[in-house]
């Protein structure tokens, strides 16, 4: 079965991996900046960095922990193993291929006993239309990574309903907490409406002790994400600029809700293969289970919650526009129509009376699914292959090529291009509110500090280092105080001025700012220092890992009944 699976990502992935070239997505640049970042750090002897120093215009920006990186390093290893940038995004994506095939197969065949349902659903699933969108129209590392995860938290799920077994759900919920917080909420928010169909399970003490359980492990284990985002947050005085849509909070019109076009499946939408559960599911409606009809109706319910039904435009000023993108509700129905459409057929041809070959279906249903995932990646490389290299130096002045509906047009063919990528980046995601105040963010993204004595802009060498950077600037005229091009979260950093350490204070605009600088030549070195982060992201992991070898081992000295319904499969 692993060879299987090994075989099927990279033929999904091969046609990229062939070309080598990188094609523009959405979030691409924000995220090749993320793995740059670790990339650096790694390669200076750091494996855990806290700000952004080699990238994000090397500001001290604390995207590195308010976004969660852990699926990024395996993008950065590959790069630095095969020693060769844009191969190393598609032999990473055949990981993350292989590892969604593994988790989707093992999280259906523990709730269905059938490995022929488990590994259709595991092949539609991870070939649908929206999960390659994900890899290449978006490539939303993020969410890419947190939908491997779905299966095994909807399977848990099923098994916490129904015995009380905890492990599957909470390794399932901590998975999509390291990649994507959003989806985090989604897939909360389907838990909580499952729960409520099967509301008599509030009522059992089990079931809730079985709960707390699952819930301390998951937090155990999603530490490395949680610990900084709640530091970041919640405990440091910073508020955030929260991203705005360019066309404003919309729901999808029903007739764009399913997507048939070759050229258009790779959308973030859903496919025929959704449409197909639908109607099978209808077909077969009766002879559904309990859990099955749920599913059915949570579907249902998240397409009508995504959709122009609800007035999404009045809700742009609440806390829900933080979803920026209603259709993001639709990897939960994915998951929900996926599974029926492959359980109700499977269910329905064993009541026909012939004979049949479970090979011959898996086998009909291998060069379908991945000969159909071929044909849309081919159909995406035609549909991108002619646009234009970017050619220039990416600055603040010309960053990358745009469409007139704001999207990224352009492809990076060589390693020299790549870097260019990686030279600027527009994002301003995740700096403090008074830093974006269409000034100091501009400035600092240039590397430019500011004299606050007469308006000047001071251009800055700098050469940065895991967790801090260092300046070199030459400053002229009268004593003055002067604001450095990088971003200050709290009071944990360290700063030395021409080798000796210096009072400093954050300015009103966010960043550093050092006072009473007479005329000459300044050599800065800030350090950000926040070992008590790095300590309380890290224990209760090891921690999580240890009670999860204790789970599966099972030592005679674990005291009897404490994790009696940690075993995930029967």
């Amino acid at each position: 079965m692993y060879g299987s699976f090994a075989l099927i990502a990279i033929a999904i992935h091969c046609l990229f991996l062939w070309h080598g070239w990188l094609f523009a997505a959405n979030d691409m640049q924000f995220h090749l900046h993320e793995i740059n970042e670790l990339r650096q750090n790694i390669s200076h002897g750091s494996l855990n960095p806290l700000i952004a120093t080699f990238a994000f215009n090397n500001n001290g920006n604390a995207v590195i922990s308010l976004y969660p990186k852990w699926p990024l390093y395996l993008y950065a290893f590959a790069q630095m193993l095969f020693k060769d940038s844009i191969r190393g995004i598609f032999i990473a994506d055949m990981i993350k291929t292989f590892l969604g095939l593994v988790i989707a197969f093992y999280s259906v065949k523990s709730i269905k006993k059938d490995d022929l349902s488990a590994y259709l659903f595991a092949l539609l699933y991870m070939t649908s239309n929206m999960v390659l969108a994900y890899d290449y129209q978006t490539m939303d590392i993020g969410v890419m990574w947190s939908l491997i995860w779905i299966p095994l938290v909807f399977a848990g799920f099923y098994q916490w309903l129904k015995t009380g077994k905890w492990v599957g759900l909470a390794i399932g919920l901590s998975g999509i907490l390291l990649s994507h917080i959003l989806t985090f909420v989604i897939v909360l928010f389907s838990l909580v409406v499952l729960t409520l169909f099967n509301y008599k399970v509030l009522f059992s003490l089990k079931r809730w002790q079985s709960l707390f359980k699952g819930a301390v492990l998951a937090g155990l284990l999603s530490s490395l994400t949680c610990v900084p985002l709640i530091y970041f947050t919640l405990i440091t005085p910073v508020r955030y600029w929260t991203p705005s849509v360019p066309y404003g909070l919309t729901g999808t019109a029903f007739k764009n809700i399913f997507q048939f076009f070759t050229i258009n499946n790779a959308s973030m939408y859903l496919g025929l293969g959704s449409l197909l559960g639908i109607v099978v599911s209808l077909v077969n409606f009766k002879r559904m289970s309990k859990f099955q009809i749920d599913l059915f109706v949570l579907g249902l319910l998240l397409i009508l919650l995504q959709s122009q039904l609800i007035p999404w435009k009045k809700l742009a000023d609440t806390p829900l526009s933080i979803i920026q993108f209603p259709w993001r509700l639709l990897i939960i129905p994915l998951v929900c129509f996926s599974y029926l459409l492959v359980v109700n057929s499977i269910a329905m041809i064993r009541r026909l009376d012939f004979h049949y070959s479970p090979v011959g279906i898996a086998v009909i249903g291998t060069v379908l699914f991945v000969g159909s995932a071929l044909l849309r990646s081919e159909q995406f490389i035609k549909s991108q292959i002619n646009t234009q290299e970017i050619n220039y130096r990416v600055v603040a002045q010309r960053g990358v090529p745009m469409d007139q509906n704001g999207q990224q047009i352009y492809k990076v063919t060589n390693e020299a291009e790549y870097q260019n990528l990686l030279g600027y980046s527009i994002s301003w995601d995740y700096y403090p509110v008074k830093t974006c105040n269409g000034t100091t963010l501009p400035r600092i993204m240039q590397h430019q500090g500011f004299n606050l004595a007469n308006g000047e802009t001071i251009p800055m060498s700098y050469r940065p280092k895991p967790d801090g950077i260092y300046f070199e600037f030459n400053l002229t005229g009268k004593r003055s105080n002067i604001e450095l091009p990088f971003v200050a979260y709290d009071h944990r950093y360290q700063v030395r001025l021409n080798g000796k350490n210096v009072s400093w204070q954050i300015s009103p605009s966010g960043v550093i700012q050092l006072n009473h600088l007479t005329s000459g030549s300044y050599r800065v070195d800030v350090q950000y220092h926040n070992s008590g982060l790095k300590v309380g992201m890290v224990v209760p992991f090891i921690i999580g890992v240890i009670t999860l070898l204790v789970i599966f081992v099972k030592p005679t000295w674990l005291p009897s009944g404490l994790l009696n319904n940690g075993k995930f499969r029967h």
